[in-house]
This record gives structure tokens, sequence and C-alpha cells, in this order.
């Protein structure tokens, strides 16, 4: 399924799946969201940072909506 997704697309899946599985769970939007912090050099972290997110907002933040949800 993923030969079709660039290398750092399929990078930034698996670190997103490795977060799931630390967590106990299955893998969610807010961990693709946390996995693009996880390389610093990637143009998507870098867009967010341009807007002033940084990682540890960005854990901040999903932190918070999960403890919100319940």
């Amino acid at each position: 399924m993923f030969e079709r997704f660039t290398r750092p697309a399929r990078d930034l899946v698996r670190d997103a799946v490795r977060m799931g599985e630390e967590q106990g769970g299955a893998v969610t939007p807010d961990h693709l969201f946390l996995a693009l912090f996880e390389r610093g050099d990637t143009l998507s972290a870098r867009l967010l940072e341009d807007v002033g997110l940084d990682r540890g907002q960005a854990i901040r933040l999903v932190v918070e909506k999960s403890a919100a949800a319940g």
C-alpha cells in the first residue's frame, strides 16, 4: 500500500505507527501530526515552525485535546 508514497511519507507513517503503538492504541491523526516534528528537516516541520508552532507546543495541543476528549 505504501509503495506509492515517497520515502519521507513512508517514514512519517512509520513514526506515527510507532507513536501509536507506544501509547498502546491505534494510530490517530494526532500521531501523524506529531510525527511531522520527528524529522525537523522536512518541509512540513519547517512550515509549521514558520507559522510559530514548535514541537513542544504541538505536543501540548495534542495532550490537551486528548484530556478534553476524555
